[in-house]
């Protein structure tokens, strides 16, 4: 049987004597030394942070199934710990045994991740990530650090409180880079798939909250040296069925006003679509923000419009097929929330013929992604002229 080794921390008593019996043995110390893959989980077993289920664990843990493999588990809170630390040392060749061991680690880990619950209050997401990373040995054949937390910080580096939810990536990441407070992740790659994910009392964030944590966390970890992947998490978010998990305090979300009188215009801060398509990055956070651009034009009179357009990007009959296409989700969102026909609202994709549209294109032909996301835009209005520039 596979023999995991605990680095030095606080226990649970419940879980850890689980662990315990499910291992045939347990070692004192950490591990370091051979080549091999290595995976590092950051969980945030925490408050605000959704409940990790197994197939997110079992999916982090793919590369672990050769002697010498190594996994590590670092807890997000305001003091992350190293919790779990083990390599895989005389695997069996025998395919059914081998698979049983493998199978017996997985159990391990999952109960691991159980042991990660915050001790501390607060939850500092930029050093889990560091320290998990530091944990990896610089020799191993790859380093891996999977995070399966919010991202939604409250201590640390990339703390999200106090307006920080909102700063600017680049200038942000720039002053912490003058600061020192940068990590050195180069040959490490980072895997994130719950990002932006809540549950009570964390308030839901809205698309552009959510881009502009994403943005962050890209820019941050990038700058940092490491590689980036930011995935989706499909699975249902349910609170941690843990009890005296300590305070995490909510990070405030900024609702943006998207209505000024009888036009709304939407950029993808706002109303967010997936790359190239009609789909909605958040399909809830677009209605609500339908839902409120609704009752504002219920007090305008005349015909509806909702008009699209999209950055100089493919061709000009794509990018006029794309558009219209948007405008018509959501126009379609809007007809059920003032009650009347879809018919009897006007739309029309612009393509890149908005009236309204900034240059995006540099000296070269280039697209300058900047600019790009000011001609990425839903406009919804109301007895009103739809080409009319604000």
């Amino acid at each position: 049987m596979l023999a995991p080794t605990y680095c030095p921390r606080p226990r649970r008593a419940g879980v850890a004597a689980l662990v315990a019996a499910l291992a045939a043995t347990v070692l004192t110390g950490c591990i370091t030394g051979d080549e091999g893959d290595e995976v590092a989980l950051v969980a945030g077993v925490r408050t605000g942070s959704p409940a990790i289920p197994s197939s997110a664990v079992r999916g982090a843990m793919e590369l672990i199934d050769a002697d010498q493999d190594r996994v590590v588990v670092v807890s997000v809170e305001g003091a992350p710990r190293v919790v779990f630390d083990h390599r895989i040392e005389g695997l069996p060749t025998n395919t059914l045994d081998r698979g049983d061991d493998l199978e017996a680690l997985g159990v391990i880990v999952e109960n691991a991740v159980l042991e990660a619950a915050s001790l501390t209050e607060e939850a500092d997401v930029a050093e889990a990530i560091a320290l998990a990373a530091a944990a990896l040995d610089p020799t191993a054949r790859s380093r891996t650090v999977v995070v399966l937390d919010s991202m939604l910080g409250t201590a640390g580096a990339l703390s999200m409180l106090g307006g920080a939810l909102d700063d600017e990536a680049e200038e942000r990441v720039r002053a912490l880079v003058e600061a020192g407070a940068v990590p050195d992740l180069r040959g490490v790659r980072v895997e994130i798939s719950r990002l932006g994910v809540t549950v009570a009392p964390q308030d839901e964030l809205t698309a552009s909250t959510r881009e502009g944590l994403r943005a962050q966390w890209e820019h941050f970890l990038r700058t940092a040296g490491a590689e980036v992947v930011i995935g989706s998490d499909s699975q249902s978010a349910q609170a941690w069925a843990l009890e005296s998990l300590p305070h995490v305090t909510p990070v405030p979300v900024t609702r943006s006003e998207a209505v000024a009188s009888c036009r709304a215009e939407l950029p993808d801060s706002i109303i967010a679509f997936g790359p190239d398509t009609a789909e909605f990055v958040d399909s809830r956070s677009a209605r609500e923000t339908i839902a409120q651009i609704s009752l504002a034009l219920q007090e305008c009179e005349g015909v509806v419009s909702v008009s699209g357009s999209t950055a100089s990007a493919g061709s000009e009959r794509s990018s006029q097929r794309l558009s219209e296409q948007r405008a018509r989700v959501v126009a379609t969102l809007l007809a059920v929330e003032l009650d009347v026909d879809l018919d009897s609202i006007e739309v029309r994709g612009y393509g890149t013929t908005w009236p309204c549209r900034v240059d995006d294109l540099d000296a070269a032909g280039q697209l300058v992604e900047e600019r790009a996301q000011q001609n990425r835009v839903v406009v919804i209005s109301r007895g009103l002229d739809g080409e009319r520039c604000p």
